[in-house]
C-alpha cells in the first residue's frame, strides 16, 4: 500500500449562526468585522472558513452597526428557501393515503397556509 500525503491545507468550517445579531454585537466595532474578513479572506492560511446564516444581507448588517466594513465582499451568496414544491407534494399525498399507521387524516382547512 503506497500512502499519499495531501499537501493541502485543512480547512475548518466556521458556522456563525443567526449573524443579524453581529449588528449589535459588534456595533461601532470596525476591528471585530476586519478580523472576520482577515480570517475568511485568508482562509488557506488560517485553516477556516466561514459559513453564515442570517435573515438580512451581510452588507445591510455591517450598515446597521454603524462599523464601517467590507466583510460582505468576501461572501458567496446563497439564498435558502424551502421546498415548496416537495412540501405540497408531501401535503397531497398525505391527504391522499393519510396516516396508515392508525392516524387521522389531514383535515381539509389545515393544509390552507401559504407556503412561500
Amino acid at each position: 500500500m503506497k500512502i499519499v500525503a495531501d499537501s493541502s491545507p485543512l480547512i475548518g468550517f466556521a458556522i456563525l449562526g443567526q449573524f443579524d445579531e453581529a449588528r449589535n454585537k459588534f456595533k461601532d466595532n470596525a476591528e471585530a468585522f476586519r478580523e472576520l474578513r482577515d480570517l475568511g479572506y485568508n482562509a488557506a492560511k488560517y485553516g477556516i472558513t466561514f459559513v453564515t446564516t442570517s435573515r438580512r444581507s451581510i452588507r445591510h448588517i455591517e450598515v446597521q452597526s454603524t462599523a464601517s466594513s467590507t466583510l460582505d465582499s468576501i461572501f458567496g451568496k446563497e439564498y435558502l428557501a424551502m421546498y415548496k414544491t416537495r412540501i405540497e407534494a408531501l401535503l397531497r399525498r398525505f391527504r391522499t393515503t393519510g396516516n396508515k399507521n392508525g392516524g387521522t387524516r389531514l383535515r381539509a382547512g389545515a393544509s390552507n397556509h401559504k407556503i412561500r
